[in-house]
């Protein structure tokens, strides 16, 4: 009765991965196969989830790279402005770079 069952259950499991001898299924070896099928579906499963965990990383870590990267440009095209602005007020080279050099340690 518990062979009928288990038959019946994983029949499409047993026609695929487990030999039959004379009719009469070698039922460890048949817990062997089914332990290995399982395990490389699960690998494939694990590897599939990591593959797109690394490409939601990846994403995330290229997005906050290119922000950091935008407000830098934008940031450095700022102090350019201003050290136009400083140099046609009057003030010297040396102030003007003093300024920036300060202005960039407070940041």
């Amino acid at each position: 009765l518990a062979y009928d069952w288990i038959y019946a259950v994983t029949k499409i499991e047993f026609d695929r991965k487990i030999k039959i001898r004379n009719g009469v299924i070698n039922m460890c070896e048949a817990i062997i196969q089914m332990q290995n099928s399982s395990r490389n579906e699960g690998f494939k499963i694990g590897n599939n989830e990591g593959i797109q965990i690394g490409k939601t990383e990846g994403i995330r870590i290229g997005e906050m790279r290119g922000k950091t990267k935008g407000i830098e440009i934008v940031r450095n095209q700022e102090l350019r402005k201003i050290a136009v602005k400083l140099l046609v007020s009057g003030f010297s080279r040396e102030d003007v770079a003093n300024f920036l050099r300060d202005f960039k340690h407070l940041s």
